[in-house]
């Protein structure tokens, strides 16, 4: 049986075209499944990111906490929120400011939760002003 060569070249033409198909879609596949992993891959970088962002300001924030409650038990403190005046009082809260690297601002609060001095100079917002009572070291 002799195929005419136009029935020869159909033929192969055909193949050309499944072939060519089969390929496109095994490439197509593999590049679907590649950008779907690169995705699963970058958010989980970004959530591992995010994490350990949220972590380092805990950490921050737990370290200012721990040297903010040390101080509030000195002495020097528990003296001027007792006996002390306002001015000294802004005094202290500045000085602290600036040894406390990173901090937004420093003030200590009568136990109604009034900050003494200018607490926007502090730069003590009104949520960060104490609302609770406190004990007489200034902590809640």
């Amino acid at each position: 049986m002799q195929l005419s060569i136009g029935k020869l070249a159909t033929a192969l033409i055909a193949l050309l075209i499944a072939v060519t198909v089969v390929t496109t879609a095994a490439g197509m596949f593999v590049l679907q499944k590649h950008y779907r992993s690169l995705e699963e891959r970058h958010h989980a970088e970004a959530h591992d990111t995010a994490r350990n962002t949220a972590m380092a300001i805990h950490n921050q924030v737990r370290f200012y906490q721990g040297i903010l409650q040390l101080m509030s038990t000195h002495s020097d403190v528990v003296n001027l929120l007792e006996f002390g005046n306002e001015p000294d009082i802004v005094q202290w809260s500045q000085t602290v400011t600036r040894l406390l690297p990173g901090s937004l601002g420093i003030a200590l609060a009568s136990t109604e939760g009034i900050v003494f001095g200018d607490a926007r100079s502090q730069r003590v917002g009104p949520r960060c002003a104490i609302t609770t009572p406190v004990t007489h070291s200034g902590i809640p």
